[in-house]
């Protein structure tokens, strides 16, 4: 039985962006994707971990900002804001379980010039450089300056670390120069880990679920879910003029 639904449209391409990434509303256990094209040929679909905790640790007040129920609310009047994010500064997202990278949805961009650098959890060891790829940095240089995502290759090393008491596997992100005096984010999410863990060489979450074409000849397919596990979907295709029509419920069964 569905106690709840809500129903939205995602822009297709054959590289995974922003616009094929949608966290999932706090409430959702299940999703059922749709794609009534005739040109689509076949997508990939792949349920994201869920945030965990998204931090900014305010050097100047030295506290930490809890931004994590803004980011997945889902309520566009209800942003999380960096305010006067400096260079001593680090913004922590954590999750249960390692992640590839983050989508971020900005509604107030950042216009100073700035690069984005990053670290990962080691446990007991402290922090250890990543090398990311920042697609929110726009041409000028200037970091979350576009909705985009910001992605690494998962190290082997990455081990679970508490931050402000919150154990998870963490990613720390600082910047070169001090951001705009308010950036408003509205969305960060998760984005799947595909590789193998190399500690003992099982697959942590789940692989891409590669669907054919759905051109109204064929039912939409429901995928039922752990929202305590996972918060979000990401959608690539071959297409890069489709769309897919996505439709979050809360079921009983």
């Amino acid at each position: 039985m569905i106690r709840k639904h809500r129903g939205e449209t995602v822009t297709l391409a054959a590289t995974l962006g922003f616009p094929q990434c949608r966290v999932a509303p706090p409430w959702a256990n299940a999703v059922e994707v749709h794609c009534p094209s005739a040109t689509l040929e076949q997508i990939s679909v792949a349920l994201s971990p869920r945030l965990l905790k998204v931090f900014h640790y305010d050097a100047s007040a030295n506290e930490y900002k809890d931004l994590t129920d803004p980011l997945m609310d889902r309520n566009t009047s209800k942003l999380a804001t960096l305010a006067g994010f400096a260079t001593a500064d680090y913004l922590y997202v954590g999750c249960k379980e390692r992640f590839r990278g983050i989508a971020v949805d900005l509604v107030t961009v950042n216009t100073e010039a700035s690069v984005l650098t990053a670290e990962h959890s080691q446990g007991a060891d402290g922090w250890v450089t990543l090398s990311i790829t920042d697609g929110t940095i726009q041409p000028a240089g200037d970091t979350l300056g576009e909705d985009d995502l910001i992605t690494w290759t998962v190290p082997v090393n990455w081990h679970r670390s508490k931050v402000n008491g919150i154990e998870a596997y963490w990613v720390r992100f600082d910047v070169s120069a001090d951001l705009l005096a308010i950036v408003t984010l509205d969305q960060i999410q998760p984005l799947l880990n595909k590789v193998i863990n190399a500690d003992n060489e099982t697959a942590e979450g789940n692989e891409s679920l590669l669907l054919r074409t759905n051109n109204d000849t064929q039912k939409p397919y429901r995928i039922k879910f752990d929202k305590g596990r996972f918060g979000g979907i990401e959608i690539s295709s071959a297409s890069v003029t489709s769309a897919a029509n996505i439709n979050w419920m809360e079921t009983t069964t």
